[in-house]
């Protein structure tokens, strides 16, 4: 049991000083108990009684030393009287030690009936018996007066352990194990105080901390999930007034767009050059204008969870193409050729609107970001998808804003459009990701500057085969679309 409890203590802090001496006085008492213990089987094993005897008390005193040693450096705050007591101790456990293993401090040894080892002690050897108790009952004294927390706990130890040397003055306790009985004792409170102090005690604490931590975040965690709740609700009225907005400003805004395309076709009279050029910059404006609502409108209704698909069986080719014929106006104003990079596609699962809106979203962002070069459709299967990609020679996007080119009003800052503003509010792409991954599907985009930029996207294949489709007339520049595209990101 000692040596377990030695083991304890002094895996709970090693380099203690006060660790190592409460572990040695353990240690010492189990090999003082190992030794006491071969001392009752000496005539069995034709073991020397004597030598027994002086070994085991060797260890006893070590221990005595080590226990001593232990309450004044517990008591001691750089006190040279304790540190005196401390060197006498030494001398005391080196002399006492080697006069029990060499000296003539006992004669007579037998074993009583009751297995206990009786034996006269020298004078000498009751002198060093009463300057231990002294020493042990000024240490106790000392302990008792200290303001340290778990002085008072080694105390009653420290004033017990004198008890176990009476066996030494009254005969008729001779024959009880009157020392070993208080040593167990001694040992078992104190190494409880030790363990209490530097285990348990601490633990306390940390408990305590951990506790006081825990009701500080669960404080925190509800103050978060009451503002959560209020930015959640003020989601909704920013979404709600957004909507609102976006539906105010369209009705003036068609208006304008309306009469000044009739006023474009001279139904109210003949116009000048100088009116005609005014009028055109005034119906750009207009369509941009109207584009980035229809954006606004948009992102607000994904946001508010209002926008659904009507997904089908959708011939891509087509949509494809239609997308192209929409777009190849706005390349040809940059003399840009828009080349088509697929060939026969099976269907996909999408819906019709939101995958047109897609790929002229992207193509309206490739055409806005290059000034000379080409831009590339592409598409081809994927497993169970169809992967479309487009290409431009763009003046592509740093590194360090890849990981951002998809968040809302966000714009890729590029030294090469110094010259060249861009147009838009920066939803074009957020709104894409968006779409893609509401059907199902993922996109990335891959960049280098000054090369150009390739965005690529996966869509599902349709589980039924494809209805037939109408063929849809081409839209010309003027249209909604097409003016959403030309205010992209």
């Amino acid at each position: 049991m000692a040596f377990g409890l030695a083991m304890v203590v002094l895996w709970q802090d090693t380099h203690s000083r006060l660790n190592r001496l409460f572990g040695g006085f353990l240690l010492m008492l189990c090999a003082n108990a190992l030794f006491n213990t071969l001392l009752r089987f000496a005539p069995q094993f034709e073991l020397d009684l004597g030598n027994l005897l002086r070994i085991a008390s060797a260890f006893f005193v070590a221990a005595i030393s080590a226990l001593l040693l232990f309450n004044l450096e517990f008591v001691h705050d750089n006190d040279r009287r304790i540190r005196a007591l401390q060197a006498l101790v030494v001398v005391m456990a080196v002399g006492g030690g080697g006069y029990l293993l060499f000296g003539d401090w006992f004669s007579a040894p037998v074993i009583t009936d009751s297995g206990h080892v009786s034996y006269h002690t020298s004078l000498l050897s009751k002198l060093l018996i009463g300057l231990t108790i002294v020493l042990l009952v000024l240490s106790a004294w000392l302990l008792w007066r200290s303001k340290k927390d778990g002085a008072r706990d080694f105390f009653w130890p420290a004033a017990l352990t004198p008890l176990g040397f009476s066996a030494f003055f009254v005969p008729f306790l001779e024959d009880v194990p009157m020392l070993t009985i208080v040593m167990i004792v001694v040992a078992l409170l104190d190494t409880r105080v030790v363990l209490r102090l530097q285990l348990f005690d601490p633990l306390a604490r940390l408990n305590k901390q951990l506790a006081a931590t825990n009701a500080t975040l669960n404080h925190t965690l509800q103050e978060l999930a009451a503002t959560n709740a209020a930015l959640a609700e003020a989601n909704q009225y920013q979404s709600a007034f957004m909507a609102r907005m976006s539906h105010e400003l369209r009705t003036p805004l068609n208006a304008i767009i309306g009469f000044s395309d009739l006023m474009q076709q001279e139904l109210y009279g003949p116009l000048n050059e100088q009116q005609h050029t005014r009028l055109k910059s005034v119906l750009r404006s207009s369509q941009n204008l109207l584009g980035m609502i229809d954006d606004l409108l948009d992102l607000s209704k994904i946001k508010a969870g209002e926008l659904h698909l009507n997904t089908t069986a959708l011939a891509p080719n087509t949509a494809l193409d239609e997308a192209v014929n929409m777009m190849e106006p706005l390349a040809a104003n940059k003399n840009l050729v828009i080349k088509r990079g697929y060939g026969l596609l099976p269907a996909v699962k999408a819906d019709p609107h939101r995958f047109q809106q897609i790929i002229t979203n992207l193509l309206g962002n490739a055409i806005k970001y290059t000034k000379t070069g080409s831009i590339t459709i592409g598409a081809e299967v994927d497993g169970n998808a169809i992967r479309f990609s487009v290409e431009d020679t763009g003046v592509g996007i740093p590194e360090d804003q890849l990981n951002a080119i998809f968040d809302e009003f966000r714009q890729i800052e590029n030294p090469a459009l110094a010259d060249q503003p861009v147009q838009g509010v920066g939803l074009g792409l957020a709104i894409v990701k968006q779409l893609v991954e509401m059907h199902g599907g993922s996109i990335h985009v891959e960049s280098r500057p000054g090369v150009g930029s390739t965005f690529t996207f996966t869509l599902p294949l349709a589980d039924a085969p494809v209805s037939p489709q109408p063929e849809a007339p081409i839209i010309p520049e003027s249209d909604a679309d097409l003016r959403r595209a030309g205010a992209q990101t």
